[in-house]
């Protein structure tokens, strides 16, 4: 049987959930692994910094790395790019994510019918300082160094209904993904599925809009490598969410929500059982201008934000930052995966 370990330590040592193989004649058999452990780090700057949340995301500005479903909502030709640097620094842990993100058609008034689309392309590089080379039957080193850098490309198409104050959406994405490891490059594919549905209230100027959304992420067939079995873990969320909006005021030509709420919670569901499994949090914005967030991952990590920008009407613009800091003593004084993450986003309405 597979015996789990710490899935964010396995991510630092890029070898994740080592267990013994199975025919206990073979004492010296080598044994499977989870690979990409780096796809569990949160990719979304505002998700971020809401505690790693976004299965029911709608804020129109989602990646869809948590559900691929929520691009659907997007009404802007978006540029968005992101830099996570980890406080490793012996390490040199770094993540960095850059996405294309767009209606379809490109022209927001023409997809003014009860069918709505969007899709997204994406690179994601999770980079680390050369190692070495270590096996588990020689953990001080081979005295072999190789350069662990990890990278995937992702193509995501979403599509949304909506009929009266309902919308439902469906998404789904494709994910290349390639390792560096020590006995040389693995590649792989994955996929991620999604469906979100809401339901946008009126309420005396204002929008009372609640939300239920499902995704499977990092759905991979499993492979070998290096003589071993190889796979990604899998995980499932399941997430709630709640946005508030005041009536509209009138600031720099355009009519904006005064004040906007929105409050997030998912449950997550991975392979193994040392992970994470809930993310909740929240974010409040400022006639549209200033955004303050605040979420926790599980009892692991407290996550905040805060992110400003404006929307012209025909181009916007927005820079964001979040901060996690580990609450686990493990992770906090033995691995120290505190980080900080910039991100900015121009967008565009054709």
């Amino acid at each position: 049987m597979l015996r789990n370990i710490a899935a964010f330590m396995v991510a630092i040592c890029l070898c994740a959930c080592v267990a013994p193989a199975a025919h206990a004649t073979e004492p010296f058999a080598k044994v499977g692994f989870y690979g990409a452990t780096w796809l569990k780090f949160p990719v979304g700057i505002r998700n971020i910094g809401m505690g790693a949340t976004g299965a029911s995301d709608v804020s129109g500005f989602a990646t869809g790395y948590f559900n691929p479903a929520s691009v659907a909502w997007t009404d802007v030709t978006t540029f968005t790019g992101s830099y996570e640097n980890f406080a490793i620094s012996n390490l040199g842990l770094s993540l960095s994510a850059f996405q294309a993100t767009s209606p379809f058609p490109f022209h927001s008034d023409s997809t003014a019918g009860a069918w709505r689309f969007g899709g997204s392309f994406a690179f994601t590089r999770f980079a680390q300082h050369t190692v070495d080379e270590r096996t588990i039957f020689l953990p001080e080193g081979t005295g072999h160094t190789f350069d662990p850098d990890s990278w995937s490309l992702s193509a995501l198409v979403a599509s949304r209904w909506d009929h009266g104050i309902i919308s439902l959406s469906g998404g789904a994405a494709t994910k290349y993904i390639s390792e560096t490891l020590g006995a040389g490059d693995k590649n792989t594919w994955a996929i991620d599925l999604g469906l979100i549905a809401a339901a946008s209230v009126p309420v005396h100027g204002g929008l009372i809009r609640p939300r239920l959304g499902f995704s499977a992420l990092n759905l991979d067939a499993g492979g070998n490598y290096d003589g071993r079995e190889y796979s990604i873990e899998n995980e499932q969320r399941y997430g709630a969410g709640l946005d508030l909006e005041t009536p509209e005021v009138f600031l720099w030509h355009q009519s904006v929500p005064g004040l906007s709420v929105s409050a997030d919670y998912d449950v997550i569901d991975r392979e193994t059982t040392s992970d994470p499994n809930y993310a909740a949090g929240f974010e409040v914005s400022f006639v549209n201008l200033l955004h303050v967030r605040y979420g926790h991952l599980d009892n692991d990590y407290t996550n905040y934000g805060v992110g400003v920008g404006w929307d012209y009407g025909r181009v916007l613009f927005r820079v964001d930052y979040a901060h996690t800091h580990p609450e686990e003593f493990f992770l906090r004084e033995f691995i120290n995966l505190e980080r900080d993450t910039f991100g900015g986003l121009v967008g565009v309405r054709w």
